[in-house]
């Protein structure tokens, strides 16, 4: 197959899944010698867009993993915007050290369904968002070089020519979506839970923006740049310390999620590339 551009396509809120696309898509466009560019969904304003990709070029698409499945908030987005005729397509995804349990199978089979033909795909470990302690460091150098071995053994597969079938990965793309529980067993809603702010102590420093990428990237809205992200932030705490506190009131929240969180040391690098 002859490859006339690669392009990085990726969800990355914090940046760990953009550095895997990114290292992944270079390799493949020097391999095949050809251009190469990047397409952010990070914003609203990215997902309104319709992309559609060609014949003759390899996309390489990469989210992170949210419970086990692509984020259900956003997923809805990628489905209506990427849009195939036949086009080569690896699929990536990145996960904080629990599991990627359906993930990487319902980003196979979104693909499919747009019209992409995925010849291989990917999960990898990286830094977990709610602390720097879960998965610290990676992707790490090793990472990046399996990143690159997936890059060459997919170039080798779509080079053999033959019809592209999408690689068996673990996972159901059709799982129900994970249901955190409240001690007593019930369903915790903790997504529709709001912060109170005592605004008399704001001062607008911006320090909320500065220390979380999510509020960086939807700082168009104003109320949510401008009040800081605990109930009642003294002017006077220091960025790491609401960093810190953030962290911990999140984590303690989700802490039935992480019971089988991997080792710091643990590579757990998972790539697919064998046909179902």
């Amino acid at each position: 197959m002859d490859i006339k551009k690669v392009t990085g396509v990726y969800f990355s809120p914090a940046g760990s899944t953009k550095t895997v696309v990114e290292t992944t898509a270079d390799e493949l466009a020097r391999l095949f010698k050809a251009e190469c560019r990047y397409i952010s969904l990070n914003t609203p304003s990215d997902r309104a867009q319709e992309y559609q990709f060609a014949p003759d070029e390899l996309v390489v698409f990469g989210c992170p993993v949210y419970a086990g499945r692509l984020p259900n908030k956003i997923s809805p987005d990628f489905a209506r915007c990427l849009h195939g005729e036949g086009t080569p397509a690896v699929a990536l995804v990145t996960y904080g050290g629990r599991a990627y349990d359906n993930a990487l199978a319902e980003m196979r089979d979104l693909l499919t369904k747009n019209n992409f033909k995925p010849a291989a795909g990917g999960a990898f470990l990286c830094r977990h968002v709610f602390s720097d302690k879960l998965a610290a460091g990676r992707p790490d150098a090793a990472d990046l070089s399996e990143l690159r071995m997936l890059a060459q053994g997919a170039a080798l597969k779509l080079r053999n020519g033959g019809e592209i079938k999408p690689p068996k990965v673990p996972g159901d793309a059709q799982a129900a979506y994970y249901t955190p529980l409240k001690t007593d067993k019930t369903p915790a809603k903790f997504l529709k839970a709001k912060p109170t702010t005592a605004m008399v102590l704001c001062e607008h420093c911006g320090l909320c923006a500065k220390i979380c990428r999510w509020v960086r990237l939807t700082r168009t809205t104003r109320l949510i740049f401008r009040v800081p992200v605990l109930n009642a932030v003294p002017a006077r705490l220091t960025a790491r310390a609401v960093q810190r506190n953030l962290m911990i009131r999140i984590s303690c929240r989700t802490r039935l999620c992480w019971s089988s969180i991997t080792p710091r040391n643990a590579r757990k690098t998972h790539i697919f590339s064998k046909e179902r």
